[in-house]
């Protein structure tokens, strides 16, 4: 791990003119941190190096600095950056090491006036190669080999031996950075989607490729990869991190072939490269009987069939609609597998609204009432340039007569979604619904809705993701808090995520306490606070335990808990309102709250039997291992869970974040 730091005081001496001379000293403390991915320091040439820092004054974030970066080898510059910090105090960049270098690159970063000189990164003959290893659907490597897949298919996952999503250091947290240096967008440059015409010839389509940007989407498990011959077992992974997917714009066509190109310059996190370009073939099958394939990703029980029905819009003024035909819903339906969850998305593209000389700001989407009886058994994904709406199967059937769901973009970073029937306009939904909007200002980090901060929203690589169960306005958003104490620790970016939105409090004005311990009442609040639009109402449940006194900041959250059979209590009529909560009990309680309230937690990742297995109680075990699978709480050191042991604040803070990105990404 790369640490590297340089704190500089500065003195300033002004001499009045004709006057008795004064010196007034002033003294600032800066700082310089920096990290770079998983290749550590040791790379080979042609390879790709990440470098994400940090900017701090007095452990504050310095915003809109700049930083000078020169990189230099066997006496000469190889790379040069000004790049300006974000509003957090960070800054990134990305450059390939050039080839025909050798022995030591030396970095120097300059900024607000101070220097950092480090030059002990080795530029070395790398062995490692990174592979191709399989996909899902099964496509084949040659086009004598053309494997036919699903017409209904939206995207193809591409498996390799490597993480090949993002850069990451697992040991950024030492130097008060993300461990997660964002998503490798130099690997979407380095694949190519291309469809073949009537003449033979293949012909680049405009494509998207989908890359996750943290661990926690990238450790979730992918399902039914089909491995190539002669692929070493070692190089058989199966986690989303070392997966893209790649889909095209418009949806793939029935009956047609397809290629994709994969440069050998894709690179994983280890900076490791491909040996030689690669290139696989598929070909769809007819819209009625879809061919053999399969479509889309999963992760285990949690995988969907996404069906995408593209429509070309018609315009009248800002507004463009479409209304997918008979014959396309007819289609989609017989394309759907009885036995899985299914998801029908009507897609709308880029360059079929960019034809409409007019400024479009408003896309519609019309689905009769006929059509929308024979899809109500399926999610439904509006999917615009502007943004992305999914309604769950609740709120399908919630609607009378025709479905108008309209995505409006009110002004940059403002979206307005209004879902109407026969009836007239439903605010009020009977599920969660999905939202995904384009971000423009990137120090933007917050949606609201109507001025109101979302809980269970989150914003990432440009983009907005939410869920709400109602509709109106939803507006990008600035707002940061922190902490003096947490400006080093390795759970300070899951605080400031639940400080921002309202979720947790410090001890203090300035202090958050990160390692106390955290009381049972404190826990129950905490979580029963994380989720939007959850209302406790004072009084309206019955006091069940004796210590939990009325009018307190925790009695309306313990008895709600306890009506709803989310917590019980510890004996004699008590619940334990200042006894610290055990990690085997917060695992209970999250599990059932999550099942009260409809929070899909299905397992992501492998089961991993704790060395400390019999030290969890029975009562717990079953919870444990769920949450664990899930994601949502991990191990300590040694593979041990240490289930008895009391938790801390930060180690709540950090659960209870992945609480919510799980239930925005995944529900």
């Amino acid at each position: 791990m790369n640490k590297f730091k340089l704190k500089k005081v500065l003195a300033l001496i002004f001499v009045l003119a004709f006057m008795i001379s004064s010196t007034i000293t002033a003294f600032a403390a800066a700082e310089i941190s920096f990290v770079t991915n998983g290749a550590a320091k040791k790379y080979a040439a042609g390879s790709v190096l990440r470098i994400l820092g940090k900017v701090e004054d007095n452990d504050l974030a310095i915003s809109k600095t700049n930083v000078e970066i020169n990189i230099t080898a066997d006496g000469k510059v190889v790379y040069y950056g000004n790049i300006t910090t974000d509003s957090n105090g960070y800054f990134k960049t990305t450059f390939t090491v050039p080839s025909g270098v050798s022995g030591n690159m030396n970095i120097s970063m300059n900024a607000a006036g101070n220097n950092i000189d480090v030059s002990d990164y080795a530029v070395l003959d790398v062995t490692e190669t990174l592979v191709l290893a399989g996909s899902v659907p099964e496509v084949g490597l040659t086009e004598a080999d053309n494997k036919i897949i699903s017409a209904s298919t939206s995207k193809i996952g591409l498996a390799f031996s490597g993480n090949v999503n993002y850069f990451n250091n697992k040991n950024s947290s030492e130097n008060g950075l993300p461990e997660s240096l964002g998503t490798n967008d130099w690997n979407k440059d380095c694949i190519t989607l291309y469809e073949k015409e009537s003449n033979g010839d293949y012909k680049k389509i405009p494509s998207s490729i989908d890359l996750v940007s943290s661990s926690i989407k990238g450790n979730a498990l992918v399902s039914g990869i089909t491995y190539f011959s002669g692929v070493a077992k070692e190089d058989q992974k199966s986690e989303r991190k070392d997966v893209i997917f790649i889909s095209a714009e418009n949806g793939f066509k029935a009956n047609t072939s397809y290629k994709i190109a994969v440069d050998k310059d894709l690179c994983q996190n280890s900076s490791a490269r491909m040996a030689s370009d690669e290139t696989v073939y598929f070909t769809t099958g007819s819209a009625s009987n879809g061919g053999n394939g399969s479509s889309g990703s999963g992760t285990g029980d949690n995988q969907e069939k996404n069906t995408v029905i593209v429509s070309k819009p018609t315009f009248k003024g800002t507004t463009a609609t479409i209304a997918p035909t008979d014959t396309q819903i007819n289609d989609a339906v017989k394309s759907l597998n009885k036995d899985d969850k299914n998801i029908i998305t009507f897609k709308v593209s880029e360059s079929d609204i960019s034809k409409n000389s007019g400024d479009i700001n408003v896309l519609e989407l019309k689905i009769s009432e006929a059509q929308r009886d024979k899809i109500k058994d399926s999610k439904l994904a509006y999917d615009t340039p502007i943004g992305t709406v999914t309604l769950p199967t609740q709120v399908i059937s919630q609607v009378r007569g025709d479905i108008d769901l309209t995505i409006t973009k009110v002004e940059e970073d403002t979206y307005k979604v209004t879902l109407t029937d026969e009836k007239g306009n439903i605010s009020n939904l009977n599920g969660r619904v999905k939202l995904k909007f384009q971000v423009n200002d990137k120090t933007k980090n917050l949606l609201s809705h109507n001025g109101v901060i979302m809980k269970n929203a989150m914003v990432e690589n440009g983009e907005a993701f939410g869920i709400t169960s109602s509709f109106s306005t939803f507006k990008l958003e600035n707002k940061s808090v922190t902490f003096s104490d947490i400006s080093k620790h390795w759970a300070k970016s899951n605080i400031e995520f639940l400080a921002a939105r309202n979720i947790v409090n410090g001890v203090s004005e300035d202090e958050f306490a990160p390692n106390n311990n955290i009381t049972r009442a404190e826990f129950v609040k905490m979580l029963i606070n994380s989720l939007d639009e959850l209302d406790i109402k004072a009084g309206s449940a019955t006091n069940s335990f004796k210590d939990v006194k009325e009018g307190k900041w925790y009695t309306d959250y313990i008895n709600w808990a306890a009506e709803k059979g989310i917590v019980s209590g510890m004996g004699n009529d008590t619940f334990g309102t200042d006894r610290a909560i055990s990690r085997q009990d917060m695992a209970v309680i999250i599990e059932r709250f999550a099942n009260e309230m409809n929070i899909d937690l299905s397992a992501n990742i492998n089961k991993v039997t704790f060395a400390d297995d019999t030290e969890i109680s029975g009562y717990a075990k079953e919870s444990v291992y769920k949450m664990q699978q899930a994601g949502i709480i991990n191990g300590v050191g040694g593979n041990n869970f240490n289930a008895k042991d009391s938790a801390t604040r930060a180690e709540v803070a950090k659960i209870i974040n992945m609480l919510i990105e799980d239930l925005v990404t995944n529900n």
